[in-house]
């Protein structure tokens, strides 16, 4: 079973004549075409204290969805989100990974789990504990100059099992 986690900001944006409101539609379109997730959350970094944010229509639009939020204090941006969320429901041991993604990202694909979840596949039959896939991973074969591989992109599917002992409830 896998979860969604949208960690969502609905104040100024450093980009010009970004409407916040026009992410959380396209997540919630994206969601009624979705093949692979069972369950979303949107996690608001709280923004009410802010002129012209648009949280609380944001919020309307989630719950009329029949879509899951919370709403947190503005702190550890979405890394923090995701950890809310994954807090909110990993009791419940219903689900096996959730995807995390930020509110300016739209999936475009409908079957959006599986490219991911091969690579958990693959590292248990190869006997590597694989924790998290990011959407993208800049490797040492791309660039042999670099020291080190890192996500590229914070975005992507982490297994529950991973974080079970270390999140903390």
């Amino acid at each position: 079973m896998i979860n969604y986690i949208v960690a969502c900001y609905m104040g100024n944006r450093r980009q010009q004549n970004v409407d916040p409101l026009s992410y959380i539609k396209n997540h919630i379109k994206w969601l009624e075409i979705s093949k692979d997730i069972d369950n979303a959350i949107f996690v608001f970094n709280d923004s009410s204290d802010i002129k012209f944010n648009k949280q609380e229509e944001a919020i309307k639009l989630v719950t009329k969805a029949g879509h899951n939020y919370i709403i947190r204090k503005n702190t550890h941006f979405s890394y923090g989100a995701w950890e809310e969320g994954i807090k909110s429901i990993i009791k419940e041991d219903k689900y096996n990974y959730s995807f995390l993604i930020e509110d300016d990202y739209i999936p475009s694909q409908e079957f959006l789990i599986y490219p991911f979840e091969k690579h958990f596949r693959y590292g248990k039959l190869n006997n590597i504990k694989i924790g998290f896939v990011a959407c993208y991973y800049d490797n040492l074969l791309s660039n042999p100059n670099k020291p080190l591989s890192h996500a590229g992109i914070s975005n992507g599917l982490i297994s529950h099992s991973a974080v079970k002992e270390t999140i903390s409830q």
